[in-house]
């Protein structure tokens, strides 16, 4: 708040009264001056924290989307070849070897830096192009991740039959290294892993001819789906390495130009 204080001496003429009305307004122009100049330099502070918030989270979603891909490509072959266990089963020609894997690892994707920048209000000092930027990528997170949902909901709950029986021998079993991802672990090691956890041709036979077909087309469902989430998982990983470099661009001249397809996908998401 500025405080004008009355002149300590009384004002006799025209000059004195204009020469103390221009100290004044000198004053106030002086102190109007720094305190936006001190609120310029805040908002820009606030800005470079959200904006590196920002990034570090669209990195992380990259390697999250990495490790995804990953675990999509390996639970693909154990799809394929759980088909193949079903129609050995239909003929009752099982092999001692034979498993079916329906389930996968997963990373969700995190999506909360974009919505604590929203509402702790710092989102407001970026500019016009790194919002658009910032709300497009948090939106392909969010989807890839209800996306993931929807492709295990229908084959988990068909194989739910068998795997229900084997919950307490898997409790049982060791978990996975820590840290352990699908990225750094070997496909051996994983394998293993999984094969431990997956129903035997014991537990196979049990199926009835009305559950293999319910099985059977729950997995064809998902294959269809985890090609989706493939291209979504390569989409981020395609962001991450291009967002921070069109980020950092954002000062240089004509760099309006290169959030034009940023801007138009963005406009196209809120109309939605």
């Amino acid at each position: 708040m500025l405080d004008v204080h009355a002149p300590d001496q009384p004002i006799r003429g025209w000059k004195s009264f204009v020469l103390h009305v221009a100290t004044i307004v000198l004053g106030l122009l002086l102190a109007v001056a720094v305190e936006q100049t001190v609120e310029f330099f805040h908002h820009r502070q606030l800005a470079q924290q959200a904006r590196l918030k920002l990034l570090e989270e669209v990195r992380a979603t990259g390697e999250s989307a990495k490790d995804n891909d990953c675990a999509l490509r390996m639970h693909q072959k154990h799809l394929e070849a759980a088909l193949q266990v079903l129609d050995r089963a239909r003929k009752h020609a099982l092999l001692p070897t034979y498993r079916i894997i329906t389930g996968r690892g997963w990373q969700v994707v995190q999506v909360a830096a974009w919505k604590t920048v929203r509402q702790n209000g710092a989102a407001a000092y970026l500019s016009n192009a790194e919002q658009d930027i910032f709300e497009l990528a948090n939106w392909d997170a969010g989807f890839l991740n209800s996306n993931n949902l929807e492709s295990t909901a229908v084959p988990g709950r068909a194989a739910m039959v068998v795997n229900l029986s084997l919950r307490a021998r898997n409790e049982a079993l060791p978990a996975l290294r820590p840290g352990l991802t699908f990225q750094t672990a070997s496909d051996a090691e994983l394998e293993e892993w999984l094969m431990q956890r997956a129903p035997d041709p014991e537990e196979i036979t049990k199926l009835s001819p009305a559950a293999i077909d319910r099985l059977e087309q729950a997995i064809l469902s998902a294959l269809y789906d985890e090609q989706r989430l493939l291209l979504d998982c390569s989409h981020l990983i395609s962001q991450a390495e291009d967002i921070p470099k069109q980020v950092l661009a954002d000062s240089k001249p004509g760099s309006e130009s290169t959030y034009a397809f940023w801007r138009h996908r963005a406009q196209r998401i809120r109309r939605l």
